[in-house]
């Protein structure tokens, strides 16, 4: 019986360091960030003249103004694809993968960081779509 209860408190102890461990982050840089995010295609020219101008009349755009936006890119546009639980990293070679420069893809993620989201647009080699609507969210 001793063994057992022996054995059982290591287990007991072994699995609450690899928890803790699993859990723990790496010394507070910004690099355990996660983000959210969501591309949708708009398919002609007017619609995205209409986003620009509609993102390009808040002189300031905040947090909430940014979600309007973007309720109106998902009211017009097509769904293309969302993701949760991406690193900055992650994000950075998305945007770099669509032709944003790296020091695009920084000037990104530091004004997700002051705000907590932002919207990038894209043009598109696809025929399907005139542009992709890129909106990342801290999470």
């Amino acid at each position: 019986m001793t063994k057992t209860k022996g054995f059982l408190l290591t287990v007991g102890i072994v699995l609450a360091m690899v928890f803790t461990l699993s859990c723990s982050s790496d010394g507070g840089d910004s690099s355990g960030a996660t983000y959210w995010y969501s591309m949708y295609g708009i398919k002609d020219a007017s619609s995205t003249t209409y986003i620009i101008d509609l993102l390009n009349s808040y002189e300031n755009p905040s947090y909430d103004d940014k979600k309007y936006v973007w309720s109106e890119i998902k009211r017009i546009g097509t769904f293309i694809e969302s993701y949760n639980g991406v690193s900055e990293q992650e994000i950075k070679e998305y945007l770099m993968q669509n032709n944003v420069s790296p020091k695009e893809a920084d000037n990104l993620l530091t004004k997700i960081k002051k705000s907590g989201n932002n919207i990038a647009v894209f043009g598109s080699a696809d025929p399907r779509y005139y542009s992709f609507w890129f909106y990342l969210e801290s999470e």
